[in-house]
Formats: structure tokens, sequence, C-alpha cells
């Protein structure tokens, strides 16, 4: 079955400057140098770094981006069809299995041939350009050794003509490494994008058509987490998928060349590499334990969260902000316990990938002197540029395993819930649009369930178009569980059928109300029909209200939940869309319940009067306790109230036959008493005089026009708009992190680490110079360091090694600290953050709730939350250590290279 309501809202005004097209790749040279070069983007950039943030004309606007390419549409259906398909053979394997199904299910089928679908277009290219930037990093070392090579043959002579080929191949190399890597991360991010989009697609989509089975064990806080965190772990996955081959491709090519230039002692340095690769894998595997476990908690955190923000004004009447925040902390601080335990693996891993290639090359130096072998520049430095090149994949490999393993686990999520049983799959229903003669609403044998405890059964009706079928019954008697079972959001049992031929419009009980203008609530993204409107605005007697609006009128927001509208008000606007819809099928939920009896006798008559009413031509069923429109309506359902009837159809019929029927139990009996003895005689008697004194008359859609003599409104918002920043981050946002870090001292104490850790780390690498002149043979077989005479690599290597064993372990120490300590002082600002932020929310006053899109609120506990965790943690501890390297290179070039 498939209802006309969507979701859509009517589209922001265009921008003053049209947005450009994306530029597309194509042969011409012109083309490919911009999109190699991304010149292409270098206006926006231009704007960008001018922004001034107290000048609004600077700012980057929606109109300054290009339009979004095809390739990242969120209209891509290969997703769609693949949750078409899974729902479909989930339905049938539970209700019709196979007697190998029942003893052997088979797994559900994979998502990864349906992402690789969509990815596939820039995930391949972007793997050729991975390919090329590795060659060109293993190349670089080589090309250095051969120009070392020639210093060491004329170390008194030029070397121009014989080291320019050398020289201009590594200039090549280096070159085509930054194009090629550049370009590998551009396609790889829209790889990425493309595939997060079409995730989140195909969940709302599955989540608009999951059926009663499937939303068994469903919350918001799941679907939430869903689209914010395990879409994301995808995304992130896609970014850094063609390191699984690369790194692997890298190691094997650099060990070759180590082989060849240093010989057999270099298999010892690779198998510490192999050796440490266990102990990597045990901690990724570690952090995924972590991960899985503090993902429910964090279920928990969000589903408290939602739950106090979905009734914040229940609880700020009833002054439970306080418990919240105690039980919001509560779960907080279980969450906390394992994130704290999952980031200090993580640096774990951060130390032990950056030492694996410095402690291998370190063994493979020691034994090759202790071979009798002689440390030379040429062999050092190129040897150190080989770990380096291995040091990339071999960082990688941990980040890239705790990233797969993530997106694994989101990936099997993510299947599982496009596996859930929709509303449609094995019934009759249609939905679509048919001829008039073909409408009908037709129940057999309906049973319809609402958990273990309550079933409505022995349903059994047809409605034709232009019927309006009525149905009564006391509270409790299931007359909403009818209406939920024709529209497919309760169990039915295996032997209902359900014949829905055309298209539905459902009003619910509670209206649902968009946080958008009174007119997007009615349209409800179909097009603006000005003189349907009119006529439904008339119909609806929703026009003294919309004046009463303000200057904005029917343009005016109404605030989240329709803060701004009465009970009433807010279920005509609930009709209103209804009837603008033009439903051949009209379901009505007790919509009258909020209207006072003049008010809902005259919408009654203009939507269902046989002459100009909206839905007269319709097939309605209309859940009512409006005793008046009863003799009005071509047939009657009364739904049984006693203790033995209760959930049958004790009645079908017209009014005149309700008149002489007598119930079997006393409660029907009194409800019937109460229905035939109420005032729906003098109201069906007055009827017509008063809406005749009441109604306006409704014109027919070809000559009726709304009024032209009205002045033009204007939009008029509610809803605050979002903060936004421009230009770069403040320094006030920078020391906001240090100081809920831990203050100075945290600021002191880190800085010390990290220069002791560049200290040591510069001081390992100069030895080695030291230690490669030392292997000259001449008239000086000495080596002098600030006054110590060291003797030459001929005579002993031992004071070498020594000095260089007790560097690098300094060097280790002061690593692991500053890794630690950067990700100790991460989560002191992410639990501080959090629980100043959740105080403020929860304590805020209620207009910044009725102001404030609750999506806006719960993104913020969410996705935020989780970049405040995990995503700017690792970030800052990769920035400081990056700023660290920055200023120690700096400092050894400006030490090295004479000032000009």
């Amino acid at each position: 079955m498939e209802m006309e309501m969507t979701t859509s809202t009517e589209s922001p005004p265009p921008p003053t400057t049209p947005q450009k097209q994306w530029p597309l790749p194509t042969l011409s040279p012109i083309s490919q140098f911009s999109q190699w070069t991304y010149s292409y983007m270098t206006p926006l950039l231009r704007k960008g770094s001018r922004q001034k943030k107290s000048c609004a004309s600077s700012h980057l606007t929606h109109s300054d981006l290009y339009q979004l390419p095809p390739a990242l549409s969120s209209k891509n259906n290969a997703l769609s069809e693949y949750a078409q398909r899974r729902t479909t053979q989930t339905f049938e394997i539970n209700n019709n299995p196979t007697e190998t199904q029942k003893t052997s299910p088979s797994p559900p089928p994979s998502l990864l041939p349906h992402l690789f679908k969509i990815a596939k277009p820039t995930f391949l290219p972007a793997g050729c350009c991975q390919l090329a930037a590795v060659a060109s990093q293993i190349a670089i070392p080589l090309f250095v050794r051969s120009i070392l090579l020639v210093l060491e043959r004329n170390p008194y002579h030029s070397i121009f003509s014989e080291a320019l080929p050398y020289v201009l191949l590594l200039f090549l190399s280096n070159v085509i490494n930054a194009f090629a890597n550049h370009r590998h991360l551009h396609l790889s991010f829209t790889s990425g994008i493309a595939v997060r989009t079409a995730v989140i697609s195909a969940v709302y989509t599955k989540l608009l058509a999951l059926g009663p089975e499937g939303r068994e064990g469903l919350n918001d806080s799941v679907v939430t987490n869903l689209v914010a965190i395990d879409a994301q772990k995808i995304f992130e996955v896609m970014q850094e998928g063609h390191l699984a081959w690369s790194c692997p491709l890298a190691m094997v090519s650099v060990t070759v060349l180590l082989l060849l230039i240093m010989g057999p002692v270099t298999i010892v340095g690779m198998a510490v590499l192999v050796l440490l690769l266990p102990t990597v894998n045990a901690i990724v595997g570690r952090m995924v334990t972590l991960r899985e476990t503090r993902v429910g908690y964090t279920d928990e955190r969000v589903e408290d969260i939602t739950a106090a923000l979905r009734g914040v004004r229940v609880t700020k009447l009833n002054s439970f902000e306080e418990k919240f925040i105690e039980r919001i902390l509560g779960a907080r601080e279980r969450e906390v316990r394992f994130l704290r335990r999952e980031l200090m693996m993580w640096s774990s891993t951060l130390v032990v990938t950056v030492f694996t290639p410095i402690i291998a090359s370190s063994v493979t130096f020691m034994l090759y002197v202790a071979m009798g072998n002689v440390m030379t520049a040429s062999s050092v430095f190129t040897i150190l540029q080989l770990f380096v090149a291995l040091r990339f994949p071999i960082n990688y490999a941990g980040k890239l395993l705790g990233k797969v393993a993530a997106g694994y686990q989101a990936l099997k999520r993510i299947e599982m819930f496009l596996a859930r049983e929709g509303s449609m799959e094995g019934r009759a229903w249609g939905g679509e649009e048919c001829e008039d003669g073909e409408v009908t609403l037709d129940v057999a044998d309906g049973e319809f369930s609402v958990g273990p405890c309550f079933s409505l059964r022995g349903v059994s009706f047809c409605v034709s178009p232009g019927e309006i079928m009525a149905v009564i019954g006391p509270v409790g008697a299931g007359k909403s569980t009818l209406v939920k079972g024709l529209i497919g959001e309760v169990r039915t049992s295996p032997g209902t059928r359900v014949s829905v031929r055309g298209r539905i419009g459902y009003a619910s009980q509670i209206p649902f109300i968009m946080n958008a203008t009174l007119r997007d609530n009615i349209l409800f993204g179909l097009p603006y029909d000005p003189v349907r409107y009119d006529k439904v605005l008339e119909a609806t007697c929703l026009k003294r209200d919309i004046e009463l609006l303000g200057e904005g009128g029917d343009l005016t927001e109404i605030g989240e939940r329709g803060v701004t509208l009465s009970g009433g008000q807010k279920q005509r606007v609930s009709l209103a869309r209804l009837a603008y819809s033009r439903p051949q099928i009209a379901i009505l939920d007790d919509p009258l319940s909020a209207l006072d009896a003049t008010t809902g006798r005259a919408v009654f008559s203009r939507l269902f009067d046989e002459e100009g009413g909206l839905l007269a031509r319709a097939a309605s069923v209309l859940v009512t306790h409006a005793n008046a429109v009863l003799p009005r309506v071509h047939r009657i359902m009364v739904m049984g109230g006693g203790r033995d009837d209760l959930g049958r159809v004790v009645f079908q019929g017209t009014w005149k036959e309700l008149g002489t029927f007598e119930g079997e139990t006393e409660e029907d009996k009194s409800f019937l008493e109460s229905v035939r003895g109420g005032d729906t005689d003098d109201a069906a008697a007055s009827t017509n005089s008063t809406l005749q004194r009441e109604s306006i008359p409704i014109e027919s859609e070809t000559t009726s026009s709304p009024s032209s003599s009205c002045p033009p409104i204007k939009k008029t918002s509610l809803m605050t708009v979002e903060e936004r920043e421009h230009g770069l981050a403040s320094l006030q946002i920078w020391l906001t992190w240090f100081r809920y870090a831990g203050g100075f001292p945290f600021l002191a104490i880190l800085a010390s680490f990290l220069f002791l850790d560049r200290a040591a780390y510069v001081l390992t690498e100069w030895w080695l110079t030291v230690w490669s002149r030392s292997s000259t043979n001449d008239a000086t077989p000495t080596t002098v360091v600030n006054g110590i005479t060291l003797p030459s690599q001929y005579e002993t290597q031992a004071p070498y090694v020594i000095i260089y064993s007790i560097l690098l372990a300094v060097s280790f120490t002061f690593t692991t600290a500053r890794s630690l300590y950067v990700v100790k002082g991460g989560i002191s600002c992410s639990v501080a953050l959090f629980q100043r932020a959740v105080k403020r929310l929860l304590h805020a006053p209620m207009w910044y709730f009725e102001t404030t899109p609750l999506g806006r609120i719960i993104n913020r506990v969410t996705f935020d939350v989780e970049a405040l965790d995990i995503t700017l943690t690792q970030n800052m501890s990769i920035t400081l250590i990056a700023c660290s390297w920055f200023v120690a290179g700096g400092g050894v070039m400006l030490s090295i290279v004479p000032l000009v």
C-alpha cells in the first residue's frame, strides 16, 4: 500500500546568483588540467580565504557552490533495489519457509556488491592513482641512493653532468607522487560521499516502508546511529579502502629493495616487522571489542536524551530536568569508561606503528655492522628513506584495520536493518492511481493484532467510491487498530485479505505537524495549486485562523510540532492536507474530536457533501465519536467493547438498521443507547439549516479562484537560524579545547613531552650521521664530537651501537608519553563539554525548544558528540604531533643550511 504522504517541504527561494554546473571531466587538455590541479576551486577558495565575520558580503553562501554532481545524488537506487529484494525474501521466508530454510536459514545477501556498484566510477580510477603514488614513493629512495653514490665516487670533483639525470628523475617522482596521491584522496572521498549518501537515503526509505514486524525492537536511537555514525564509518573505510592492497604492495616492494641493497641481513629487520604485526592486531581487536560495548552505552545515552527532548514540556512541567541529567550522565559515564580504554588502545597503536619501522631499521643496522660491514651515507640514508616509505603503510595498517573492523560492524547493522520486513510484501496492497470505477477498499476475514494482549478479529467490509463508512465503539474497542491495520501498521493474520485499489490519504488521531510553514504542512510536498488550495482552506475553516497568524499568513512558520497552533487548528491542518492530496481512499481516525460541534458539522459537510464536497467521490472510512454525523454516512460499523466481545465487530449496517439493533452484552446495549439517545436526531434535522447559515458555498474547480486583491504576504520565520562560523577557527576555540583538556598545566606538560620527543628523535638521526662519517679510512681514522674522540668503525662499533640504543629508548619513552597524554586531554575535554552541554540544554527555557528544530538538537548530542569523542581527539593528537615535527624540522634545516 502506497500512501501519498511525503515529507518534502516547499523549496527555498533560489539564490540570487544561480549555481554553476559541476565541471565534469572531458578529454580536452584544459579540462584535464583543471581536474588534476583543482583550479576550478580557485574562486571559491579565494573568497573563503577573504571571509570576515563582520562583513556579510564576504561570507561563502549556497550560491557560491557548484551544483551537486550526478554521481553523488541520493537518487541512486542501487541500495533501494537491494532493500526491496531483501525485504521480500524476509517476508517469504517468515511466512512460507521451505524445509531447508526452517532447519538452516541462509545468511542475508551482502551489501558490498551494491556499494561497489555505486562507488565504481570513482573508486577504480582512485586505485590507479594510488598505484602510481606507491611506485613513485618507492622510486624516490633509489634516486637519492644514486645521487649519494655519485658523491661517494667523486668527493672532490664536479658531479653536475653525472648526477643531473637522477636529480631530474627525483623531481619528477615527487611531482607524480604529489598529483597521484591527492587525486587518489579526492576520488576516494567522492566514492565515500556517494556511498554514504546512498546508505542514508536507503535507511530512510526503508524506515518509511517498515511494517509492524519490521519495527519490533526499533527505536529512534538505533536509526539515528545508523545514519549519523554507521554511515560515517563506511564513509571512512571508502576513503582509505585502496590502502588494503597498496600497503602490502609497498611492504613487499621495500623488502625486495632492502634485500638488494643490504643483503640477507634485511630479513631479520622484516622479521621484526612481521613479529610486531600480531601485537598491532591484538590491540586493534581489543579496540573493536571495546567499541562494540561502547556503542550499546551510546544507544542508551541517545535514547535517554531523545526521550527527554521529545517530551520536554512534560519534563519541565514536572521538574524532571535533574533526574534526566542524572540518568544521561550515568549512561555517559559508562560510555566514557570504554571510550577512554578505546582511545588509549588507539594511542598505543599509534606508538607501535610509528616505532615498528624504526625498530626494524635499528635491528638491521646493528646486524649489518655486526657482520663486519661499515655504515656509509649511501646505505644509511637509503635504508632510512626506504623504511620511511615503509612507515606509512605500517602506520596505517593498524588504523586501517580498526576502521575496517568498525566499518564491517556498521555494514552488518545496516544490512540487518534493511532486511527488516516491510508492510506491503505478500498482501494484495495497491495504492496506485486507479479509475474511479475501480477504486475499492475490501477487507475479508480481517484479524489485526497489537502485541500479545489485543486482537481485532472478524472484520469484513467493502467500501466503494462515494461511500462513507463510520466506525464507532467505546474507548479501547479497537477502532484505531482497525485504521492502522488498513494502512499496514499492525500485524495481520495469514488469512487476512486486505485489498486496496486506489491512492490513499490518511488523517491520524494525533495530527502530524512539520516544523515548517502552514502552507508547507498542507501541501506536504505536492505542487501548489492556488485554486485547489483556496477551496481546501474554505472547506476546513482555516481562513479565519490564517488571518490571525499575522502579516505572514499561511507562510508563517508554526514551530516544532505546531506549538503555535491549538489542538483544533492542528486537526484541521491535517484534514486540509488530506483533502488537498485528492485521495481516492480516505482513512480518517477521529479527526472531529478536537473540533467544537459547529465547526465539526461545517467541516464534515464541506468535505463529504455529495454536491461539492472535496472528499465526496472518495471511498472513506471515518472513525468518530461525533454522533451528529452518523445519520449522514452510508454505513456504520460498531466495535464491541464488552468483556465477551472486545475486539469484535458487533454490527454493520445503516443508521436506520442501527436503530433496531440490540447488542448482546450490557456494555454494548449501554453504548448503543448513548448513540441513539444523543443529539443526533436534532442535529440531523437541523444540519441543513445550520450549514446554510454557517457555510460559504464552494465553487466548482473550473470557475473558482483565490482572491487576487489580497496584498502579497511575506514569509515569517519562527525557527532560529542555525549558527554558522565563517573563516578560520578563532583562537578562542583552540583555547577552549585546551582549557577543558586540563588548562595551563596540561599545556605545559604536553609541550614538554613534545619537545623531548622531537629532541630525542633528532638526536637519533644526528647520531646516524655521526656514525656514517666515521666510515672513512684515510689519515683521520677518528671522529670528534663536542670534544669527545670516537674511534673509527674499522676499530669498533660498540660506542655507536650503545649510544644509538640509548637514544632509541629515550625517544620511545617520550613518544609513548606524549601520545597517551594528548588522548587523556581529549577525553577530559569531551567529558567536560558534554556534561556542560546537557545541563544547559535541559535547563534551557521552553521557547528555545519551540524555536529550534528537534533534529538540530539531536544532531548535536549524537553525531557532534561522536566527533568530539573520537574524531576531534584523534585529529588534535595528530595536529599537535605534526606541529612538533614542523618545528623540529625547521630548526634542523636552519641549523644545517645557512641563511640566505
